[in-house]
């Protein structure tokens, strides 16, 4: 009990459908937030929860009763709703806007408060650490401060449902970091649900249970938030390609645009990388599988899954192995088949020495050869002979040897190529 349940929730505003055929159940004491590109409905579903939005068709239960037939000051004690405009316009002090959160169980607003009312007051505003400000006028103060205030006055009201649209809209990020732990705290103290609109992805990530993602009216997908925030959707609902790193240690992601490359169908890339050298060099290429091989690489390495993950060709060693013979001819064997050879900043020793050699026959055989980084190859070569810085200066003396000293020239350059 306890819980939200849509269903089939449909919502017009002037005769234009914002919420199309919802259901979903929000259940007791977790932190949800909800994201999505702008018009997507994240508001007005919001408001609909609050009972502020009445639907064309469906229902919202609590408690197995529709919140858009409950009497107004029942739905005030389990549902508190926090407004994305948070500036008053009379003039109130801290503790007066905390009071408000009372007032709906009276029959007069304004009606004196019992011992039983100051009591719980008092207790909401010190949860929040605003008892300091109690006497303060509430416009003056920031705007972290008057979230607090306004958690407070939630606080006060005793309901177990808390709704925010975009509580960290227009804060500092030290403020936006402040509320969302706090109602995180709030959650797990004392089992309040949390329903947020939030627009910082990574902020959702970090806080919630679980995440809906809406697009065009409709709950695209939901779930954990790595099951939610993936390359996929941030490409099909906000039309941003990109690559997501998550730490599921932290419960937190990197997220990073990519700007892809699109190579003619007759360019064929080698490239030879390893320890992760070449994973972002991999990236530019996504959706050109078939243009792109990689070697030679260990199983397990970095450069290695990410080859699999993109699903190109790949020669590869068992984990921590040299280079043989057998890989070192297929490796040979792609070179033959490329336009052009990507050599990534990649530090050599004894045991893939064999790469190194396949650039300079690579070269020999009139490939066009790109070197990640400079020229500064001493500190990569961990042969005890340092043959390795040998067999790269003899490379670079090449007519066909074009350096690129990050991504972005890489990248300008093989525009050139299409």
């Amino acid at each position: 009990m306890g819980e939200i349940i849509i269903k089939d929730l449909t919502v017009e505003v002037n005769s234009l459908k914002i919420l199309d055929d919802l259901n979903f159940t929000f259940e007791k004491g977790k932190f949800y937030s909800i994201i999505g590109p702008n018009g997507s409905g994240k508001t007005t579903l919001i408001k609909s929860l609050g009972g502020l939005i009445k639907p064309k068709r469906g229902e919202i239960l609590v408690y197995n009763e529709n919140i858009h037939l409950m009497d107004g000051k029942k739905r005030a004690g389990i549902i508190a709703m926090l407004p994305q405009n948070i500036h008053i316009d009379t003039s109130f002090t801290v503790k007066e806007i905390v009071e408000m959160g009372r007032y709906y169980q009276k029959p007069y607003i304004f009606q004196n408060l019992t011992k039983e009312d100051q009591n719980i007051i008092k207790w909401a505003m010190e949860q929040v650490k605003v008892e300091e400000l109690a006497n303060r006028q509430y416009n003056p103060l920031s705007g972290g401060e008057k979230q607090r205030v306004l958690l407070a006055r939630a606080l006060s009201q005793r309901a177990e449902i808390f709704l925010l649209d975009e509580p960290t809209a227009n804060l500092d990020i030290n403020y936006q970091l402040e509320i969302l732990k706090l109602l995180d705290e709030l959650n797990k103290k004392f089992g309040i649900t949390i329903i947020a609109v939030l627009h910082d992805l990574q902020l959702a990530a970090k806080f919630s249970d679980e995440i809906l993602l809406m697009n065009n009216g409709r709950i695209y997908k939901h779930g954990v938030p790595s099951d939610v925030i993936t390359k996929d959707t941030i490409k099909e609902v906000f039309k941003i390609t990109s690559n997501i790193y998550w730490d599921s240690f932290t419960n937190d992601f990197t997220i990073k645009a990519v700007d892809l490359l699109s190579i003619d169908d007759k360019i064929k890339i080698h490239v030879i990388a390893g320890g992760g050298s070449g994973v972002h060099i991999l990236e530019l290429f996504e959706g050109n599988y078939n243009n792109l091989s990689l070697g030679v690489v260990n199983r397990e390495d970095l450069d290695w899954k990410k080859g699999k993950e993109l699903n190109i060709k790949v020669v590869e060693i068992p984990p921590y192995s040299s280079i043989d013979l057998i890989s070192h001819q297929e490796n040979l064997r792609l070179i033959d088949e490329a336009n052009l050879v990507i050599l990534c900043n990649t530090p050599f020793g004894h045991g893939n020495i064999r790469n190194l050699e396949a650039v300079q026959y690579a070269l020999n055989k009139g490939k066009k050869i790109i070197v990640i980084g400079d020229e500064n190859f001493q500190q990569r070569d961990f042969t005890k002979d340092k043959g390795a810085i040998k067999i790269f200066n003899n490379i670079i003396k090449g007519q066909k040897v074009y350096f690129a000293r990050n991504v972005n020239e890489l990248r300008n350059y093989l525009k050139g190529e299409e």
